[in-house]
């Protein structure tokens, strides 16, 4: 082992390149340590708690690394400054050199004395003397706890400030949509959502930024305190969500009033032609006619209303009301849709009876039944119904059930009067055939009687004519 009192040139000039090599290593560190963007926030923030108290004994341990920098490097370059005198140095230069290398030469700043332990001439701090080894054991001591702290509050910084930012433009973007669809003034709600969110994410800021240490150990970055990210950003998308339909709705709003026009339009003529038609199945239909809703001048009135929003740019409201005004149009287009067929069916249900009389009017004919006094009667009062206007379309489902049994029954004649509503369903009372018609032979007094009907040989009066009915 070489020991100070041997040494060469070789061992003073590899033992000066190790100490210059390590100098620079640890002068690297310190200056990343002044430039990390951790230090920065500390060295410029208001703080408090407990990373106010931990800043300042950081401060006191970076202060202290360069104390023992300036002191290892006093004592490298007195070294250094020996080498360059001459090129072969002398024995007793290369001794001094090796003692400054090796020895406990590193003259470093100790504890400070309280005033009542020292004299009035003696130093307010003790000092010490380490070698180069020492005095870089020291320095990793303090540089671990200086850098615990700036590690600790850049993580925190590094988790929460990124998603307040992305909250913080989240709601810088809801602001420019309010501001294009007319304001604070049009849009009061959304305006207060956006209002509050960076009034309680600057309070959030401002607390992170204070004290980051309270916030260690966050790595959800849902949470910062009792702010709630995640419902900040859920509140804000609801609100963009319903500003890009209100723009989408700006940008279409022309295109959708022309449509809703043209829809009215067509509601107003549909809406006349099935009043006209109502009006003449009334004429032909006694009772049980629907009526037809009047929907397309009040629907008119509040697309007047729609236009004068359009106007005042009231977009939130237009968007309710011209939704609406577009389903009611629609929903009204299917109800005259179905009064109409409501009204057809009417009249078709009176042809259907019409067509089941003169049907079984044949049949009757081809059972040599044609000149049957009792059929005769009961066609007549059927027929005298149905080509009534307007017609009772219960009474003459009745009377032609009636009329179908008597037809189809066996001779004589024993009939039950059988009730057929306005649906075609039959309703049998039971009644025998002396309560309601004759025998085949017209001994019978049914209430229908000879008076009033037409003779054999005249047949139902009016059969085959049209009487103006459509």
């Amino acid at each position: 082992m070489t020991t100070p009192g041997n040494w060469t040139r070789e061992h003073v000039d590899r033992e000066i390149a190790r100490l210059d090599t390590e100098r620079d290593g640890i002068s690297a560190g310190l200056m990343a340590l002044e430039e990390h963007p951790g230090r920065r926030l500390l060295e410029g923030a208001v703080l408090e708690g407990r990373t106010e108290e931990r800043w300042a004994s950081c401060r006191t341990d970076i202060a202290r690394l360069w104390e023992l920098y300036s002191a290892y490097g006093a004592v490298l370059d007195e070294a250094r400054a020996l080498r360059t005198r001459r090129s072969r140095p002398s024995r007793a230069e290369l001794d001094e050199m090796a003692r400054l290398l090796t020895g406990a030469n590193v003259r470093v700043p100790g504890e400070e004395l309280p005033i009542g332990k020292r004299g009035l001439v003696e130093p307010a701090a003790t000092n010490r003397t380490l070698t180069f080894d020492a005095v870089v054991a020291e320095m990793n001591t303090v540089w671990r706890r200086a850098t615990e702290l700036v590690a600790a509050v850049d993580d925190v910084w590094s988790i929460v400030l990124p998603r307040l930012d992305r909250v913080e433009a989240s709601a810088t973007e809801t602001a420019a949509l309010v501001d294009r669809l007319g304001g604070q003034a049009a849009l009061a709600v959304e305006a207060r959502v956006v209002a509050e969110v960076r009034k309680r994410l600057s309070d959030a800021r401002a607390r992170v930024a204070a004290d980051p240490l309270r916030f260690v150990g966050v790595t959800a970055r849902s949470r910062v305190g009792d702010v709630d990210l995640d419902g900040f950003e859920r509140d804000l998308k609801g609100v963009q969500d319903g500003l890009r339909q209100l723009r989408l709705l700006q940008e279409r709003y022309e295109e959708r009033a022309q449509r809703v026009t043209g829809l009215l339009d067509v509601l107003a003529a549909d809406e006349a032609e099935t009043q006209r038609r109502r009006a003449h199945v009334l004429t032909r239909i006694s009772y049980g006619v629907p009526d037809v809703p009047a929907a397309a001048a009040p629907l008119r009135a509040r697309a007047a209303q729609v236009a004068d929003l359009r106007r005042r740019d009231a977009w939130p409201q237009l968007s309710a009301q011209l939704s609406s005004l577009e389903r009611d149009a629609y929903a009204a287009g299917e109800r005259l849709r179905a009064a109409r067929g409501e009204l057809d069916a009417l009249l078709a249900r009176r042809d259907e009876l019409r067509g089941l009389l003169q049907a079984y009017r044949a049949m009757a004919g081809g059972r040599g039944r044609g000149e049957d006094e009792v059929l005769e009667r009961l066609h007549h009062r059927a027929y005298d119904v149905l080509w009534r206007a307007p017609c009772d379309l219960d009474d003459a489902a009745r009377l032609v059930g009636e009329y179908q049994l008597a037809v189809t029954a066996p001779r004589p004649v024993h009939h039950r009067a059988v009730q057929l509503d306005a649906r075609g369903i039959h309703n049998e009372t039971g009644a025998e055939a002396g309560s309601g018609a004759g025998t085949e032979t017209g001994s019978g007094t049914g209430g229908a009687g000879r008076a009033g009907g037409p003779t054999r040989a005249e047949g139902p009066r009016g059969e085959g004519e049209d009487n103006g009915d459509l």
